[in-house]
């Protein structure tokens, strides 16, 4: 066997050692078991009208879109989706991508130059992870929700570039980004000078990587998964990276030059609002929150807004496949020129833009099924934590259940799943700190009676702390 054969060998009996090996599980298409794994929130995947609609555009089109948009594999189809989306967010224009990775990819390389400040969300999901590490850009990994600290960070560099990137429910631990608090730090700046970034940096622990690192020879550790790449990697890797406290101006280059010019009405006095832009990755929020369930930017009274850009993947609460990207005409015309993963990417097929389209229908006018989501999250939340279950309350259709380790967690789903229930079992370095997970995604499609049954097999397969430890 050849070096980096071995090389992998070795990594692969870390990471199984550790509890963080992974398998694929195939399941039959109709199987028995009570899905709290999967995201299709709002049962769409299955709808006779999507799947109807999926099966006439696959007659019509054939399998595949055979080749790019830009070749061949634009279809009225696209058009359709891309206008109804824009309408549904609330966006001048929209854009589809064959995944929602794939969109947030595009969407950061897009709104940065070299020379732009990124600010991300230590708790933001991989794409828009490796989306910053593409984009060759400075990064500060902010603290998670921290408006104050993000407004600190902008502050402390009056009149550059920024994108502010965060999620809007976050996928891990299903809580809700404080978009109107983002939006409001993003327009921050004028005028406020040295004074005002030294009172932001007061008032907050600012922008540095809050994501701890997890003791040497941990499960979460990095020695332990050396080809994994956590948010706190992402700090030291990207160019121009610092785990830094914004207070401290003095050491960026020409940081206290500008806030100085800021503060006298010099060159450096530029208002900050119109020179950031908040990206926000709606995915687990469309569908499920807002009026229409137009999802968290429109909830947080954002839709329209010419500094904030909407990504989303239609695998969701669509039940579909794709994603997109929603804002302003003129972006959306630079990345059909520009953008790379837009570009040189085969065309979603036809077929799934169509049930994308037909499950966008249904899903904007079923405030009912919104209503019963709402509902299932609460009671799911009120039953584990009454067992005894560390679970934070969910903001929307994610539930997380805190595991002893990575190890346990891995059983804990394991002995769910013999007994008939599907949940998703997450583990350092996917998860945004060391404590691994069971994460339920409710699915309005299951019959109650089922969804309780779930509940009852979850806390009663639930592992208990070893008291020796």
């Amino acid at each position: 066997m050849t070096r980096w054969l071995d090389a992998m060998d070795r990594k692969a009996g870390l990471r199984a050692r550790a509890g963080l090996t992974r398998r694929l599980r195939p399941r039959g298409a109709s199987d028995g078991i009570i899905d709290l794994a999967g995201n299709d929130y709002l049962g769409l995947s299955r709808h006779p009208r999507v799947v109807a609609a999926a099966t006439e555009a696959l007659r019509r089109y054939g399998a595949g879109a055979t080749g790019s948009r830009l070749v061949r594999g634009s279809t009225e189809l696209h058009a359709a989706l891309e206008a109804a989306l824009a309408d549904w967010l609330g966006a001048e224009s929209a854009l589809v991508y064959s995944s929602g990775y794939l969109a947030n990819l595009g969407a950061v390389r897009a709104l940065v130059q070299p020379s732009t400040l990124l600010l991300a969300d230590a708790h933001n999901h991989a794409s828009l992870v490796d989306g910053v590490r593409l984009s060759g850009a400075a990064a500060v990994i902010t603290g998670h929700n921290d408006p104050a600290g993000v407004r600190s960070a902008l502050l402390a560099e009056p009149g550059r570039a920024a994108l502010v990137i965060t999620e809007s429910v976050f996928s891990v631990d299903g809580d809700l980004a404080p978009l109107a608090d983002l939006h409001a730090a993003v327009g921050s700046g004028s005028g406020g000078g040295m004074a005002g970034s030294r009172a932001a940096s007061a008032g907050s622990s600012a922008a540095r990587v809050r994501r701890p690192e997890p003791p040497a020879g941990s499960p979460g550790a990095s020695s332990t998964a050396p080809d994994l790449v956590s948010q706190a990697d992402l700090a030291r890797e990207v160019p121009g990276a610092r785990d830094r406290d914004p207070a401290a101006s003095a050491g960026v280059p020409g940081a206290r030059d500008r806030e100085s010019a800021a503060s006298a009405g010099g060159p450096g006095a530029r208002d900050r609002a119109g020179e950031a832009v908040l990206l926000v990755d709606d995915a687990h929020a469309l569908g499920v929150l807002g009026p229409s369930g137009a999802g968290g930017v429109a909830a947080a009274g954002l839709a329209g807004a010419p500094d904030v850009v909407v990504t989303a993947t239609l695998s969701k609460a669509l039940g579909a496949a794709g994603g997109v990207i929603a804002g302003p005409a003129a972006l959306i015309r630079h990345l059909i020129d520009t953008g790379r993963t837009f570009i040189y990417d085969t065309a979603l097929p036809p077929a799934t833009a169509a049930a994308a389209l037909a499950a966008l229908d249904l899903a904007r006018t079923d405030d009912a099924a919104r209503t019963e989501l709402g509902y299932r999250a609460a009671l799911a939340h009120t039953r584990l934590t009454a067992a005894g279950l560390d679970a934070p309350p969910p903001a929307a259709g994610v539930l997380s259940v805190t595991a002893p380790g990575p190890s346990e967690a891995v059983a804990w789903a394991a002995e769910c799943l013999e007994a008939g229930v599907a949940v998703g079992c997450f583990r350092p370095p996917t998860t945004p700190d060391p404590r691994s997970r069971l994460r339920l995604t409710i699915n309005v499609g299951v019959p109650r009676h089922d969804f309780e049954r779930a509940l009852d097999v979850i806390v009663k397969t639930a592992p208990h702390p070893d008291p020796t430890r």
